[in-house]
């Protein structure tokens, strides 16, 4: 364990439904600074998080991966369409990471602080969630119950698996283990999605149905099939649905309207110009990149978002719309 040999390396983790009202976030706004105050969800954080070359106290050190298919968040910015008020870096992100500290294993974000006041913090232990007191090196071996941060201590449970397979079953034989990964199966009318292929789509849920308004939405996109932690994502077919629903949103013709998971609760996104082709290589870049807690920053454009759900499509599930923003 000392030489590194037998680390973990990738794991999924995953959080359930905690959220902090008011999370303090240093984000950048045309190019500039600023303290921000968002609700921080922690299922936003659901996903991969690989082992990187630094240790803390001896043990390896964990960076969050994008929620597309596990790889490194670009360090560059989108291509922005002209006339945007905003900049390119003002969308790279900050990755979390998960580390031992003090006698915890921790997860954490340097961008994230629990107060406002920066004399209270542990610059050396920034912890937003932390395991039980283990002074062993196994991340996997740690207790579920872990300790967080909502404005005070809370409990809760999570979830950390090593996303490493050593047979098929470990892919829950839907899919082939093939050198420590599981390749997912895409067979008679079903594609299987996920770290262990555990997300089950089928044909006929390509396209759905809002039981409401008939509004029709589809898994074809301009920007081709996309996946948002472990969920496909869901566009507006321009033109579908009726008005009667009083919360009815008619997008405009250049923009999309998209349905899109963000670890435990799905979000509908409005996404200006994302039917024309000036806006296709900021949405592309978007994709590869979403991530629901930074997004936040642009909050105007998240129209709706759902109850918890592990669901593998939206389908069932009560969306409640945003009607009041508060302040940010």
């Amino acid at each position: 364990q000392m030489k590194g040999v037998y680390y973990i390396e990738s794991v999924t983790l995953q959080f359930q439904d905690m959220v902090w009202d008011e999370s303090y976030p240093v984000m950048r706004k045309q190019g500039r600074i600023f303290d921000a105050k968002i609700p921080l969800v922690y299922a936003y954080f659901n996903g991969v998080y690989d082992k990187i070359g630094d240790k803390s106290e001896g043990r390896p050190m964990y960076m969050e991966r994008n929620k597309v298919d596990g790889s490194m968040y670009n360090s560059e910015g989108p291509e922005i369409p002209e006339g945007w008020p905003v900049l390119s870096e003002d969308f790279v992100i900050p990755p979390s990471g998960i580390k031992y500290c003090d006698g915890h294993w921790i997860f954490y974000n340097e961008n994230i602080r629990k107060s406002k006041n920066s004399r209270h913090e542990d610059a050396d232990c920034p912890w937003l969630a932390r395991s039980e007191e283990y002074d062993g090196f196994d991340l996997l071996e740690v207790g579920r119950n872990w300790e967080l941060w909502t404005g005070a201590i809370g409990e809760t449970t999570v979830s950390v698996v090593d996303n490493e397979c050593d047979e098929n079953s470990d892919c829950n034989l839907n899919g082939e283990c093939v050198e420590g990964k599981c390749e997912c199966d895409e067979v008679d009318g079903v594609t299987y999605l996920g770290t262990h292929c555990e997300v089950k789509m089928t044909d006929n849920c390509k396209t759905i149905h809002n039981e409401v308004d008939g509004a029709a939405w589809t898994v074809v996109s301009p920007s081709g099939f996309l996946v948002e932690y472990s969920r496909p994502m869901y566009v507006y077919v321009d033109g579908t649905g009726t008005d009667a629903d009083q919360n009815y949103i008619q997008a405009n013709p250049s923009d999309g309207f998209a349905l899109i998971y963000s670890g435990l609760r799905w979000q509908a996104l409005q996404l200006p110009l994302f039917n024309l082709e000036e806006g296709r290589k900021f949405w592309q870049w978007q994709g590869n990149n979403f991530h629901a807690y930074w997004w936040q920053a642009y909050a105007e454009s998240i129209a709706a978002i759902s109850d918890p759900t592990k669901n593998d499509s939206p389908v069932g599930t009560d969306f409640y719309w945003v009607t009041d923003r508060g302040e940010q």
